[in-house]
């Protein structure tokens, strides 16, 4: 038998593609923000040549129900899944950063799951609410902001990053400052992290 099988996630800010063959080996994969055009997106995802040797589609819960599929996959339940198969020795947590929820999913010593935590509706400490601080600062994305933070060498101004109103004044509080670019995004960056922490 010759199983070819795609798995797709639809996100709130992206879609992503990917086709392993009956021996979970990974033939291709493929990502790209939707920009609230899901199908358009899908359909340009989906028209790489390896699609056509697909027999099978398996489609996390959260994906949009006019996707066709032979299976549907709890988005947790594909994440841990895809840990362990990825990370075979024990962990105790797994962060899952998306674009609009967080989830911290907890294990026990012989790494059975135990339970989980989510944020609240607001999409602060996100990664759409770093796109949106992007935008900002005239970057492109979330991985602008990463690269600037990763640069930076000097101290970092305190972001506030539980709100996007907060956030902004405290951007044009550290440019009135002197606070370049990269001290910038790692305050962003900072903020967050500690945000997903508490």
């Amino acid at each position: 038998m010759n199983d070819i099988i795609a798995g797709i996630d639809v996100g709130s800010v992206s879609v992503s593609v990917a086709v392993i063959d009956r021996h979970k080996k990974l033939i291709h994969k493929a990502g790209s923000v939707h920009h609230g055009d899901v199908k358009e997106c899908l359909t340009a995802l989906l028209s790489h040549e390896v699609m056509r040797s697909v027999t099978h589609v398996a489609v996390t819960d959260a994906s949009p129900g006019f996707i066709f599929c032979h299976e549907r996959v709890d988005d947790q339940v594909a994440l841990i899944r895809t840990a362990k198969f990825l990370h075979r020795e024990s962990f105790d947590a797994l962060l899952h950063v998306g674009g609009e929820k967080f989830s911290l999913s907890l294990f026990d010593d012989t790494g059975n799951y135990t339970g989980a935590r989510h944020n609240t509706s607001c999409a602060a400490g996100t990664g759409s609410f770093l796109d949106q601080q992007a935008r900002r600062l005239n970057l492109e994305g979330s991985h602008e902001i990463s690269e600037h933070a990763m640069n930076n060498r000097q101290d970092r101004p305190d972001i506030a990053t539980r709100c996007a109103v907060f956030a902004k004044t405290d951007l044009i509080h550290a440019q009135q400052e002197g606070y370049n670019i990269d001290q910038i995004c790692d305050g962003l960056c900072y903020g967050l992290a500690k945000n997903i922490a508490n």
